[in-house]
């Protein structure tokens, strides 16, 4: 799956130039960073060129094996850690998730809403994201739209169905070996201001977002 994963991220899916360049505009100054959801790292390894003292995170052993066959730099270190149970030993100027366990999501309303699969799994992992923050440190969510999504090419295509709201179908035929994996992902979700209620308790405040990232300080 992980590099099915790395086919469909990198030929479409993503635009990692541009949302690390934006990223990078949010950062200025803040070095140190922690990425959660880390994958396979494509996006790490474009802030660790544009200066970025990086450290990743996630869950999947089969992303970090990917993750350390493509990492160049070998010195970004990555845990291997569900974020509910992160226990990292340093603190970070800035901590951000793209396109992981909370994502941010765009209605056709233009209303936000936190993406997530269990509320005191989320609670969890927000207080230990709290704990590895410096002073000030900022925290960033990406928002995606929620639509339909279509990308082939000479060896795939890749189809992601809205069925209904917290639910989408994705799609991926392979050309070369004329199979079809298909997966069905359930989510439920909180409206940004119940989300930001959450946040709040656990220490963050200064809340904004921009069309492509939700963020605020802790």
């Amino acid at each position: 799956m992980v590099l099915i994963y790395d086919k469909l991220v990198l030929n479409g899916y993503f635009d990692y130039d541009s949302i690390a360049e934006n990223l990078a505009s949010f950062l200025h100054n803040r070095k140190k960073v922690l990425e959660l959801c880390a994958g396979t790292g494509n996006l790490t390894f474009h802030l660790v060129e544009k200066g970025f003292e990086m450290v990743a995170v996630d869950r999947d052993f089969e992303m970090k094996t990917q993750f350390e066959v493509k990492n160049e730099y070998k010195n970004i270190p990555f845990h291997l850690s569900d974020i509910a149970d992160m226990q990292l030993d340093t603190t970070f100027d800035a901590i951000f998730e793209h396109s992981g366990s909370m994502t941010i999501e765009r209605f056709s309303n233009n209303s936000l809403h936190l993406k997530y699969q269990d509320k005191e799994k989320l609670v969890l992992s927000l207080q230990r994201i709290q704990q590895h923050f410096k002073e000030k440190g900022l925290f960033l969510l990406n928002i995606e739209v929620l639509d339909n999504k279509k990308i082939e090419t000479a060896d795939f295509c890749y189809q992601r169905f809205v069925i209904e709201k917290g639910k989408r179908l994705h799609s991926f035929f392979d050309k070369q070996t004329s199979t079809t994996i298909l997966i069905l992902v359930e989510n439920s979700y909180l409206s940004i201001d119940e989300f930001q209620e959450i946040l709040e308790k656990q220490g963050f405040s200064n809340f904004s977002n921009t069309n492509m990232f939700f963020f605020c300080e802790c």
